[in-house]
């Protein structure tokens, strides 16, 4: 009797996150390294070429994945480039170089 497995995205990181990784697959992971993370995952488990790549790319882009390096209660720091740092100092700049040709 054949067994219908859910392969959509969804099911595979339910599935990743039921069965935890390896921890050589996360290191791999960790280090930036997703070619060697699914040939380990491949190693480990009996899994496919797709189903691996699928369940890397699942647990990469997972969004509790991220913040399971941060402890309870700690916020997560951005990213973003502070824009109004870089605005604020061009219009110092500006106002400067106005003061100095209107009264240097």
């Amino acid at each position: 009797m054949k067994k219908n497995l859910d392969t959509t995205p969804a099911a595979i990181a339910s599935a990743a996150l039921e069965t935890s990784l390896p921890s050589s697959v996360i290191e791999a992971l960790q280090a930036g390294n997703k070619i060697q993370a699914i040939k380990l995952l491949r190693e480990h488990t009996a899994m496919g070429l797709k189903e691996a790549k699928d369940t890397i790319d699942a647990f990469e882009y997972e969004p509790a994945g991220e913040l399971r390096h941060l402890s309870p209660g700690e916020v997560p720091k951005t990213k973003k480039t502070p824009w109004w740092r870089i605005g604020l100092l061009i219009a110092i700049c500006f106002s400067a170089y106005l003061f100095l040709k209107l009264f240097g």
